[in-house]
């Protein structure tokens, strides 16, 4: 199974652009026109590492898969001095969206449901003291571990 196509597959499903990167790079392709600007963007964001686990009765390999992504959206007003209260329903409808996603991912036959699932919000102010980008995106990430079955052994080739 690989993460990406299934991501997309569902984010679609949901009413999301699929883009596959940070929100560093997803900040360029808004300013390069790439990204319609009031769509709702399903970012997925690629991990440094992935483990796997070999049982010892049963060669099965089950990767642990760090997931981090995000769903997030431009403002089309100036949010410079935007008050957290004003964007409430961006954030609420972006953690719908998000719950909606892992939701799904996690009914996949090959993927366990995460025990833990972290939605911290993303804030255009946050995001420019920090790394400097100016297009007022808003929405929530997501940060789970999925483990992943998919009847795979450390014998096949």
């Amino acid at each position: 199974m690989k993460v990406s196509d299934q991501a997309k597959t569902i984010a679609e499903s949901i009413g999301c652009m699929f883009f596959e990167g940070t929100l560093q790079e997803l900040n360029i392709d808004i300013e390069r026109g790439n990204i319609e600007k009031d769509a709702w963007v399903f970012g997925l964001i690629t991990p440094d590492r992935v483990t796997d686990e070999l049982e010892i009765d049963n060669p099965s390999i089950y990767t642990t898969y760090p997931f981090s992504g995000f769903v997030a959206k431009q403002s089309n007003e100036a949010t410079i001095d935007h008050r957290t209260k004003d964007m409430r329903a961006t954030y609420d409808a972006a953690l719908k969206l998000a719950r909606s996603f892992v939701h799904q991912f996690s009914s996949l036959d090959d993927v366990d449901q995460p025990t833990k699932i972290t939605y911290p919000i993303i804030d255009s102010h946050q995001l420019n003291q920090q790394f400097g980008l100016d297009l007022h995106l808003f929405g929530v990430g997501i940060q789970c571990e999925f483990v992943i079955s998919e009847g795979l052994t450390g014998c096949e080739l």
